[in-house]
């Protein structure tokens, strides 16, 4: 079952998260590749293609944040590290088909690969190459490749898993289990939520929240979590037994976030 998002709306949450981070939160060029990723979802929105298209934030060239010297601890506290962020993304999509009442799609569905990364390194310096992989987790929407196939986990999920090859503890690639229920779905809400785990006290700044970009940014969110999790309630007050159970093998309509 794919899943549908409205391009206008994907296109303002990347502006107002770019005018809301980039500046005090985010290193090296992630405002240019934020705005890339913004250029490549409207070129796929303009295109004529039939086919599902990669739309993405490269491994190679990842978003970053900017160094949080212990700063995920809550005030009052500082952690032992001095860690930073790398984000990057695939989302398969696939714009809707074009006709005579349709001219430009106005939606995008997800269609299959639908993941994005976050790893932590400890490092005195953003750009250094002297640096230590302290883990990585993923953010995933639960689509299977095979349409007949049912996902094995919540269809929002997090996992915790090595990268392709590695083999040893903890959580070598082979284990795809935990998948962690997840509310943050899109790019973009990975990364504010990261944000506000490394900067627990400058993210949270009420006077930051006030600005117009991050209130703006605020009503897309509030208005994605409010579906999300009505559905989620729905799918578990179905349950005849465990309600868990029940979420699990929930899947959401193709509309659920463009009704």
């Amino acid at each position: 079952m794919p899943l549908a998002f409205k391009f206008d709306e994907m296109l303002e949450e990347i502006r107002y998260f770019r005018q809301s981070a980039c500046k005090d939160f985010l290193a090296g060029d992630a405002d240019g590749i934020l705005a890339q990723l913004d250029k490549n979802l409207q070129s796929i929105r303009d295109s004529q293609m039939t086919q599902p298209q990669p739309w993405q934030i490269a491994r190679e060239r990842p978003v970053k944040t900017r160094l949080s010297k212990g700063e995920y601890e809550p005030e009052g506290k500082c952690g032992g590290h001095h860690l930073y962020a790398e984000f990057s993304s695939i989302w398969s999509i696939l714009p809707e088909p074009r006709s005579k009442k349709v001219p430009s799609p106005r939606t995008f569905t997800v269609t299959g690969l639908c993941s994005m990364r976050t790893e932590f390194f400890e490092a005195e310096d953003v750009y250094t190459s002297e640096r230590r992989s302290l883990g990585s987790w993923r953010m995933e929407i639960g689509l299977p490749d095979n349409p007949t196939e049912k996902h094995p986990g919540c269809f929002f999920h997090a996992q915790i898993l090595g990268d392709d090859g590695r083999t040893d503890p903890p959580f070598p690639h082979s284990l795809s289990v935990p998948r962690l229920p997840s509310i943050a779905i899109t790019p973009t809400a990975v990364m504010e939520f990261v944000l506000g785990e490394l900067f627990q006290k400058e993210w949270g700044n009420p006077a930051l929240h006030a600005r117009p970009e991050l209130r703006s940014w605020g009503g897309i969110q509030k208005r994605r979590l409010k579906t999300l999790l009505n559905w989620q309630l729905e799918e578990t007050q179905k349950a005849s037994g465990s309600p868990w159970v029940s979420l699990k093998a929930a899947c959401p309509k193709e509309t659920l976030f463009v009704d």
